[in-house]
């Protein structure tokens, strides 16, 4: 039997006030060594110094110099100790600290924090970590996380000093501490994040970001009860920007969120402490099995300094109704929910888990079902009627499909107030014929839909869909739709019916901008996801007659605006720019069909080539040549090939290819860079094709020549480069063999004859050098790709071109090496003088 119950409006959970105030930790004797008897330790104290120079010319600087020495000597010692890795690097960093303190001046208007402050971290941190109770992964932790920050700018390195101290401390008090340091941290990784994607482009940003992150953490610190940095170099931050920060901190520590991080950790380490070859996560309940158990669970209660009673062998370890076998949990959700139940014992929680509802069994058991923020949710044996309280919460259990059922208004139009994260988490674990029992207007959201639809077959989808057809249609929220379309479309005839009532035609779909892509259209998104299933659909339905009636203006205009993309980019904008061969080929399939459809045929003829190349900007197809792209590539030239496109674009076909600019491109050189011989022979035959194309013969030379110009050691000037030799010193010889085979392919080697010197490396000067001064190092027999280099060159269909005009200086070089026999030279006539010579120089010699 279902009670009714009439939860109040869900709020978002939230900490008591005492969760809003900075935490001390308890003070504890420190571990003193020997040589700290009877000795405090020293720093700056305004008070007691009066100022910094005054402190700094005293005899207590020496003794605070030598204790920084001692504390930088015994973090050194101990990391190597406990065997890190990287212990020279804390050497090498803490050397460095010590050394911008007192012999470089780093530090300049720091060094009174430095000495005071950071001093005074910095001996917290020795003490502590001289505590052998302490377990070693954090003492390597915390030096490693120290040493690695000390090296910043002076303001950054005391910071971290700072940091530091107060992390380690906050990781050894019990869970109201690591609460606190749980809220540190997470506050921190918002902050960083939210600092990055703000000043990230800044060229500064590297030498910057501590101070911007300084600025932000003392904006939001007095709010959540954090302590403030001290760093005097903070700049001025725009205000709507740090309000946005605190916006996001607030949603981040939200008293669910933390506890289902913290119930993670716990998670984690209780599976990673109980489950190996030896100990499977699920076996038979025996009595060492429960003992193991025990004693990890004991180690975490006392880790959080919990009672025993607190958290649960339950919440981590199924148990069959028998007693018989075990199953050791993999969702933390009862592991949070105990932890809340302890957040709120100590006072920390301003609010009670919220009761969804409420049935009774046939035995007369109290069935409780509550839910507590976004993503947690179970259901409470409970001996009593109406909600219970925190303190009550103790029979836990997982919800399942019973309770979604037995919710209040689940048979009712409304949906169930479950949270959407708690029904994504048990669609997840259901099975099918359950799947198929949840109403879509409960999820209410394209992921959780999604996620259900995900889990059924082809034929379950299409009828899960149709079921809940009339409120896919008129009540699913409009911001959730084309996220939702990009795979409900492709689900037979619901998903066709469900496009057609959202769209008054294809090109609304095709050119919407969904909400979680703000700078790329629908079809810009399926095909940078290399999705061609819903571009086919759309196309299917186009040439079935999904026009809406536009007239012959008004579908042009429409068509374009959709194919144009936001910006007015090229249709060959996502296949240039990602490797979307699948995508490609649906966007090939789209463009042929609209070409032969009465109704857009005109219009596209007309306006492909300006849609090819882009209408604000220059697409360079050739800009593909990157590594792993041989497919996207070999798309794309079919689309460019295909004979209804071809005509229509072979006069921009230069610019399609090369840009603005095809003189100074130089694809071939970037081709073989690449090293990837796939992408080199699907080049090799675009070229081939291309070759056929009229009045493209010209560019060949530019499209195949291994050399550019690049940058020069001074201003203006121009150094001459060949790839041959970058891949012939890293023995590609696959990759000169691809390329030997292009040069002599039939169609390409009639138009490129007047290159193939160009193959012995640059034959002309630059600004700088010779022309022919690569040659010799081409022709070295000590490179790695010689042999193949050397077949290619003495190719009989290659070498005759290369020796025509071929300067002597080159060709020189080419004899020496054996390629060619040195020329003849003409025999000249005996000049007429000859014998009166000889005859004079026998006399003489007689």
């Amino acid at each position: 039997m279902i009670i009714s119950v009439s939860p109040s409006a869900a709020l978002p959970p939230s900490f008591a006030p005492a969760f809003f105030t900075p935490y001390t930790p308890a003070p504890e004797t420190p571990v003193r060594t020997a040589a700290d008897e009877g000795r405090p330790r020293m720093s700056y104290w305004a008070d007691r110094h009066g100022s910094h120079a005054a402190f700094c010319a005293s005899p207590d600087f020496e003794q605070y110099r030598q204790e920084v020495a001692d504390d930088v000597r015994f973090l050194t010692g101990l990391a190597r100790d406990l065997g890190m890795v990287d212990a020279d690097m804390v050497e090498e960093n803490l050397r460095v600290l010590y050394e911008h303190r007192f012999n470089v001046n780093h530090f300049d208007t720091h060094a009174e924090l430095f000495d005071s402050a950071g001093k005074r971290s910095l001996d917290n941190v020795c003490d502590m970590l001289r505590d052998e109770r302490l377990p070693q992964d954090k003492r390597r932790n915390a030096i490693r996380e120290l040493a690695l920050g000390v090296t910043l700018c002076a303001s950054g390195a005391v910071a971290n000093l700072m940091a530091a101290d107060r992390e380690l401390s906050l990781s050894t008090g019990g869970m109201r501490s690591k609460l606190w340091k749980m809220k540190e941290d997470v506050v921190r990784s918002v902050l960083h994040q939210a600092v990055l994607e703000q000043f990230g482009a800044n060229p500064n940003y590297p030498g910057d970001e501590v101070h911007y992150f300084s600025g932000v953490w003392n904006y939001v610190a007095d709010a959540v009860g954090l302590n403030e940095i001290e760093d005097l170099m903070v700049p001025r931050l725009p205000l709507d920007f740090l309000n946005a920060c605190q916006k996001k901190v607030f949603a981040a520590i939200s008293p669910d969120k933390l506890a289902r991080l913290m119930a993670t950790e716990c998670l984690e380490g209780f599976r990673s402490r109980t489950i190996d070859n030896a100990h499977p996560a699920s076996g038979v309940c025996t009595a060492a099995a429960t003992e193991r158990f025990t004693e990890v669970l004991n180690d975490i209660r006392q880790e959080l300094g919990l009672e025993e009673d607190a958290l649960s062998m339950h919440s981590f370890v199924r148990i069959d109704g028998d007693g018989l076998r075990y199953d050791v949990r993999t969702d933390c959700g009862l592991i949070a929910v105990e932890l809340l139940k302890a957040m709120n014992a100590d006072k920390l929680l301003e609010d009670a888990p919220r009761q969804l509802g409420e049935r009774v069994e046939a035995d007369g058991t109290h069935i409780g079902l509550y839910s507590y923020g976004d993503r947690l949710a179970w259901r409470l044996r409970q001996a009593m009627d109406g909600a219970a309280p925190w303190f009550a919460q103790g029979d836990l259990e997982t919800i399942d499909f019973a309770d979604l059922h037995a919710l209040p208004g689940a048979q009712a139009p409304d949906a169930p107030t479950l949270p959407a994260g708690v029904i994504r988490e048990i669609l997840r674990k259901g099975n099918p014929a359950d799947l198929m029992g949840v109403r879509a207007n409960w999820l209410g959201t394209s992921r959780s839909i999604l996620a259900l639809l995900n889990r059924l077959d082809a034929d379950q989808a299409i009828q899960y869909l149709d079921a809940n057809m009339p409120y896919l249609r008129t009540g699913f929220p409009e911001s959730e739709r084309a996220s939702f379309l990009s795979d409900a479309i492709t689900m037979g005839e619901p998903g066709r019916q469900l496009a057609r009532a959202w769209y008054p035609d294809p090109w609304a779909l095709l050119g919407e901008k969904p909400r979680e892509y703000t700078s790329v259209t629908q079809l810009e998104r399926w095909l940078m996801a290399n999705q061609a299933a819903p571009i086919d659909t759309v196309r299917e339905m186009i040439v079935a007659g999904w026009q809406n009636g536009h007239d012959a203006v008004s579908l042009r205009d429409a068509m374009l605006k959709a194919l144009t993309g936001i910006e007015g980019r090229s249709l060959m904008w996502v296949p240039v720019h990602t490797k979307t061969p699948a995508g490609t080929d649906a966007l090939h399939r789209l463009v042929v069909d609209l070409l032969n459809e009465p109704a857009s045929g005109p219009a596209m003829a007309q306006a492909l080539p300006k849609l090819l190349s882009g209408t604000n900007s220059h697409i360079q197809v050739l800009d593909m040549l990157d590594p792993g792209n041989a497919a996207a590539l070999s798309a794309v030239h079919r689309m460019l090939f295909d004979p209804a496109i071809l005509p229509l674009i072979q006069n921009d076909m230069p610019h399609i290819l090369l840009g603005g600019q095809p003189q100074k491109e130089v694809p071939m050189w970037s081709a073989l860079y690449t090293r990837d011989v796939p992408l080199i022979r699907a080049y090799g035959a675009l070229l081939a094709d291309v070759a056929k194309v009229p009045g493209m013969e010209k560019w060949l030379a530019i499209l195949t020549t291994p050399n550019k110009s690049a940058g020069s050691p001074e201003p203006g000037g121009r150094l001459t480069d060949s790839v041959l030799l970058h891949v012939s010193v890293a023995v590609g010889v696959e990759v000169i063999k691809a390329y030997h085979d292009i040069l002599v392919h039939p169609a390409i080697l009639l138009h490129i004859q007047g290159m193939l010197p160009e193959l012995l490396g640059p034959t002309e000067a630059d600004d700088f050098r010779r022309p022919g001064y690569l040659t010799a190092s081409l022709l070295s027999e000590n490179l790695g790709g010689y042999t193949a280099y050397r077949e290619m060159i003495t190719d009989p269909r290659i070498l005759p071109h290369i020796l025509q005009g071929l300067p002597r200086m080159q060709l020189l070089m080419l004899v020496q090496a054996g390629i060619v026999e040195a020329p003849v030279e003409p025999v000249h006539a005996l000049p007429a003088s000859l014998p009166t010579f000889l005859q004079l120089l026998q006399d003489r010699q007689s």
